[in-house]
This record gives C-alpha cells, sequence and structure tokens, in this order.
C-alpha cells in the first residue's frame, strides 16, 4: 500500500477590483480658493486607492470601501477650468474609474460704490472708478445692460471705465452693473448713476425796469447752463 498521495497546488491570487466613481461631494469651487477636502463616494475602494486630479495624485485618505477623501491644492484651483477627477487602485487587477468632472469657476461680482454717481448731461467722456469685489480680469462694465468696451481691470476690488460722450447726451438715470463670465460669475446688483440737467446761471436781463401799465413785452435773461426745458 504506497499511502496517501497529495496532488500539485493551484496558485490563487487576489487582485483589486477595478473602482467605480459616482459622485463628488462638490462639483466646482472659486478660482483662487485655499485647498479644499472632496470626498468621491462610489465603490470598490481599498486602502491604497488613490485620487486622481487630472491625472496626477493627491493626497488621499481611505474612509471605506464607498468613500475616500481627497486634498485639493491651491494651485489646482488658481485658473478656472474643467478638472477631471478619478479613483485609481494598483495592481495586482484594480485599474481606473471613469470621470468626474469639477470645475473651477469666475465669483460672483459685487459692486458697492461708484467714485461719481451724476455727470451734466452733454459732457465729455468722464473716467469712472467702481469699487466692489470679486473682480477678475475679464470683468467688464454694463451701462443700462451694454457692455462698456473701456474696462480696465484694477485689481479684484477696482475697475475704472471712460463713460462715452454718447451715454451722458441725454438726461437719464443710467443703471451700472459688473458682469464676470461663464463659468460662474453673473452680474452684480446695480449702481445708479444720473444724466442731468446743469443749475442755470443768470447774469442779465435785457431791461431792469419798465413803467406802470405798459404793454407786455419781451424780456431777454443771458447767462449759462440754459437747456431746452428751462
Amino acid at each position: 500500500n504506497p499511502g496517501p498521495v497529495t496532488s500539485p497546488g493551484t496558485l490563487l491570487t487576489l487582485v483589486n477590483p477595478v473602482p467605480v466613481l459616482t459622485t463628488l461631494s462638490s462639483t466646482y469651487t472659486v478660482v483662487g480658493s485655499t485647498g479644499i477636502t472632496l470626498t468621491a463616494t462610489g465603490s470598490n475602494f481599498v486602502s491604497n486607492s488613490i485620487v486622481g486630479w487630472n491625472g496626477s495624485a493627491r493626497t488621499t485618505t481611505y474612509i471605506s470601501s464607498t468613500t475616500l477623501t481627497a486634498l485639493i491644492l491651491a494651485a489646482d484651483l488658481s485658473t478656472v477650468k474643467i478638472d477631471s477627477v478619478t479613483v485609481f487602485n494598483a495592481a495586482p487587477g484594480g485599474g481606473t474609474s471613469s470621470t468626474q468632472t469639477f470645475t473651477v469657476v469666475y465669483p460672483l461680482p459685487v459692486l458697492t460704490s461708484l467714485s461719481l454717481n451724476s455727470a451734466i448731461v452733454g459732457s465729455s467722456t468722464t473716467t469712472l472708478t467702481l469699487t466692489g469685489s470679486n473682480f477678475v480680469s475679464s470683468s467688464t462694465v454694463r451701462w443700462n445692460g451694454t457692455t462698456i468696451s473701456t474696462t480696465t481691470f484694477v485689481n479684484s476690488t477696482t475697475l475704472k471705465m471712460q463713460i462715452p460722450t454718447s451715454a451722458l447726451a441725454t438726461v437719464t438715470i443710467a443703471s451700472v452693473t459688473v458682469f464676470n463670465p461663464a463659468p460662474g460669475g453673473g452680474t452684480s446688483s446695480t449702481q445708479a448713476f444720473t444724466v442731468g440737467n446743469p443749475v442755470p446761471v443768470l447774469t442779465a436781463i435785457s431791461s431792469t425796469y419798465t413803467i406802470v401799465g405798459n404793454p407786455a413785452f419781451t424780456l431777454t435773461l443771458t447767462g449759462s447752463n440754459f437747456v431746452a426745458s428751462s
């Protein structure tokens, strides 16, 4: 009797699954933000799963097979763009999940004051300084909804613009806003700018007296800043 015989062993390899990324805790932030912690939710996450930002690894913390957190750096948020976020599991097995997008957007501008809030009708081109916050290099000033091409970006709180003579040609109360483009962005609240009539100046009259009982006569007044409705 030869006794028991042991068959050759079979090597069983345990492999990492392909990760599945379904959602992000946030899908956008404002350009220039400080670093943020992003939570990735899905399935098939493992202890050494890595969150990728445009294909580059970011510091990742494993929470569970369905949750990871990743530190997104301030440098990642310094320009307006659409970024791709993935999860990667290492070999054996493993692979890269499908992509979720994260958008770095322009902020909504805030307009708080104007250096001038009025001008005399018929004035020449006037420089206006706008003060607020969340201004960007592509911010534009809108006058009654029309973009003013002479907008100059000074910094995130200051813009300058040239009010064209055509905008000062008629008496009106104009609405002044700041617009930031997409993605994000939008239009600020309104500040009013009044184009008004001047204060009249009377320097002389053609006659300073008449005799009681005289018939009606025409009196000529001389001065400046007279308008059609004076």
